[in-house]
């Protein structure tokens, strides 16, 4: 009888599971029995002219008025085919003029109902703008803005699908699996287990019966929900993937991996039910308590200002000792390096840029290590054994943060502002000075400051949501990232027309400006990407190279045969730049 009893509510089970999976598939086709979503692609009136399409692929260009107009702005319409799964987009544009535009990602317009389409891996020019699910309606439509140069090509590339209703992702399988397991345990040993429940409800106490409600929860609730990301942007890494359960190739087509449930167990404890949340409470819960929140990564000092913990290391004794132990090393290497220099016809110069830690010491909060006289020293030695006279513009930055009217550095990342980097572009200009007297140094009469919540693209054209460093260091959500993000103050040079900027996105940027003087050769790590549209337009032509710590070369120098070579580190890479030293 009671094998009887499982079996039926197996049955029940599936019947549920499945109707419920119909139902699903069914609200969503009905909800958007239009099937369609829409791309918008919007400029200031009278100027859609100037815009060509190029190709539409994966979606149906309406060449026809009545476009749609969003915020005042006449916008090109493409329509969208929405189904249960994700189909991919990709639309090329053309512009015959510099224009800002803005694209609007929003669902179909239907009267009464607010219809939603799901939007993910939004690239523009090949750089990933979003990549988690992002959802759009008619009345609460998805807005980006870039901007292009005259015969810039725009490629926009993303996915879309119909919005499915709660529970859609529930991973029923996982539930079928655990059901049918449940199932045939009932029918083998229900007997025993019925004799087994009787005497526990007959006898146990109120906490054990809780006891064992809440085991048995745990084993199935976990497995209702997979989470079917690629990367968790609240731990900034790439979540495990579904291991492979059979073997193929020469090592045995066919067979079942023996590695497959290890990998198993990983890939299930990275995705099941309520991890994420429970990862959310924690930094809720870190955040309400806080004096300061610290993550293995970063922590939040005063005004919300965020320190990266790897940035810490100009003051780490750690980090000192390995320099001091290598001191010779690092000194025979600049001293090779500046006889490279030479021997090519390079005069080069070499900034050390302290990190924003070591600079905004009143944002830190109480028991932050401050001092970095071990450093400085270091650096001073370094340069009186080598011959290398290093910008430092520790002290400027510091003398600049204390009076600026703009920050010199964000909130939410570790580079410094436009605003702050001028001040390293004066220290290095009056060095350059001195070698070359003809050539011009730029002031900020010489540039529009622009105050905007965005960050200027690698480059050096166009304009990207606010860095997201914030959330890839674990201590604030986007929202959170998003009120820290506006404004900062970025240059534009005053001549456009007297300038020209080629790149090969987005590590090499070529400049070619007439006013300017000499050619420039800018290498070094992301922080080059501040000071490259402030030092570029003192030059007649600069090339702009960013590398990676680990993997930064100088090989492509010599070749460009420049007259001035900037190469710039921050202070906590030296542990780092092997690579660059060997070459």
């Amino acid at each position: 009888m009671k094998s009887r009893v499982f079996f039926a509510i197996f049955i029940a089970f599936i019947a549920i599971v499945g109707g419920r999976r119909l139902y699903l598939m069914n609200n969503a086709a009905e909800a958007l029995s239009d099937r369609n979503g829409d791309f918008l692609f919007c400029l200031p009136k009278n100027r859609l002219h100037s815009v060509k399409v190029l190709s539409a692929d994966g979606a149906s260009f309406k060449k026809n008025p009545p476009y749609r107009v969003v915020d005042g702005n006449d916008c090109l319409r493409f329509s969208l085919k929405t189904n249960l799964t994700y189909s991919k987009t990709r639309i090329v544009l053309e512009t015959e003029r510099n224009v800002s535009p803005t694209v609007v990602f929003s669902g179909p317009k239907k009267k009464g109902r607010r219809l939603n389409v799901d939007f993910r891996n939004f690239y523009l020019d090949g750089e990933r703008e979003f990549d988690g699910k992002q959802t759009a309606s008619y009345v609460d439509p998805l807005k980006y803005r870039f901007s292009m140069k005259k015969g810039d090509k725009a490629v926009i590339e993303f996915e879309h699908r119909r919005h499915l209703p709660a529970g859609s992702d529930i991973c029923w399988w996982v539930l079928l699996t655990v059901a049918a397991v449940g199932a045939m345990t009932g029918w083998r040993f229900g007997g025993a287990f019925g004799v087994f429940a009787g005497r526990l409800a007959a006898r146990g106490k109120t906490g054990e019966l809780a006891f064992l409600i809440a085991l048995f929860a745990m084993l199935c609730v976990p497995a209702s929900h997979i989470d079917r990301r690629e990367e968790s942007k609240l731990e900034n890494r790439r979540l495990v993937a579904w291991p492979e359960l059979l073997l193929s190739g020469r090592y045995g087509q066919g067979a079942v991996k023996p590695s497959f449930g290890k990998y198993f167990e990983f890939w299930f404890n990275d995705r099941f039910f309520g991890r994420l949340q429970m990862l959310q409470m924690r930094h809720a819960i870190a955040k309400t308590l806080r004096f300061r929140l610290k993550t293995p990564k970063a922590y939040i000092g005063r005004d919300g200002y965020i320190f990266r913990q790897s940035d810490m290391k100009a003051t780490d004794p750690e980090y000192l000792g390995f320099l001091n132990k290598h001191f010779s090393w690092f000194v025979g290497k600049f001293i090779n390096l500046r006889k490279w220099a030479k021997r090519n016809g390079i005069k080069m110069y070499v900034v050390i840029l302290p990190v924003k830690e070591n600079v905004l010491f009143d944002k830190l909060g109480r028991g932050a290590p401050r001092d970095t006289a071990g450093f400085d020293d270091w650096l001073k030695r370094l340069g009186q054994r080598t011959g290398i006279d290093f910008v430092y513009p520790k002290r400027e930055l510091i003398e600049a943060a204390a009076h600026a009217k703009y920050p010199v550095a964000y909130k939410n990342d570790h580079h410094y502002t436009e605003y702050g980097t001028f001040f390293t572009y004066r220290v290095l200009m009056e060095r350059i000075k001195r070698d070359f007297p003809d050539i011009p140094v730029l002031t900020e009469n010489d540039f529009n400051v622009v105050l905007r919540p965005d960050i200027r693209n690698a480059g050096g054209d166009g304009w990207k949501q606010m860095t997201r460093s914030c959330v890839a260091l674990m201590v604030m959500n986007d929202d959170e990232c998003v009120r820290l993000a506006a404004p900062y103050p970025f240059y534009e040079y005053k001549r456009p027309d007297r300038v020209e900027i080629t790149k090969s996105y987005p590590d090499f940027v070529r400049y070619e400006n007439k006013d300017g003087k000499h050619s420039l050769y800018l290498l070094g790590t992301s922080h080059v990407n501040q000071l490259a549209p402030i030092l570029a337009y003192s030059f007649e032509t600069a090339v702009k190279e960013t590398g990676n710590t680990e993997t930064m070369t100088k090989k492509s120098v010599a070749p460009a045969k420049p007259d001035v070579m900037v190469l710039i580190f921050q202070s906590t890479v030296f542990d780092d730049l092997k690579v660059f030293f060997k070459d």
